[in-house]
């Protein structure tokens, strides 16, 4: 059956002025005659244009309720994945604050060579957020702090005496 949404008033119209009954229009558009009636009824309802979220392709819809997509299958599969995919990344706090384990992490990272990419992806982390973080900690001189500090653990045996040091 075909949705409300995709039958115009002006379909109707045009079968009713060459002769067409209510129930013939309902077969003709694949669609039960109680919505040629409600669609008939309704005509101070507008009809509006938009271009899918996904595809981009053009879509018209009746009402006030807006679709994001075409209503394609294929289209509406893709924006619930998008949607998901953004509702987890909101859960998921990309942007929080680091703790001074995870800038010694990526400190060490740094010396490996690691793009803010692989580093985000790694944390959990906005790849934007880690790049803002790399170019600060750079700046203001934390991490030339960490590979001294770093340096000092590896030529004396603090660690292994469970000794503290705070970076910040």
């Amino acid at each position: 059956m075909k949705r409300r949404d995709d039958i115009t008033k002006k379909q109707i119209n045009d079968f009713k002025k060459k002769g067409f009954t209510i129930v013939a229009i309902a077969k003709k558009l694949g669609c039960g005659e109680s919505t040629i009636y409600n669609i008939l009824k309704g005509a101070g309802k507008e009809v509006h244009t938009d271009n899918c979220k996904v595809c981009g392709k053009e879509y018209t819809y009746i009402g006030n309720i807006q679709r994001s997509t075409c209503g394609e299958e294929s289209c509406t599969k893709k924006r619930k994945v998008l949607i998901q995919k953004e509702d987890r990344k909101q859960d998921m706090g990309n942007v929080r604050p680091y703790s001074e384990t995870t800038i010694i992490m990526i400190v060490q990272d740094i010396e490996k060579g690691r793009s803010a990419k692989e580093m985000a992806e790694m944390y959990g982390r906005d790849q934007d957020d880690v790049k803002r973080l790399i170019n600060k900690i750079i700046a203001d001189g934390t991490v030339g702090r960490v590979k001294r500090m770093l340096s000092a653990y590896k030529n004396s045996n603090t660690i292994r005496k469970g000794g503290s040091v705070r970076l910040l």
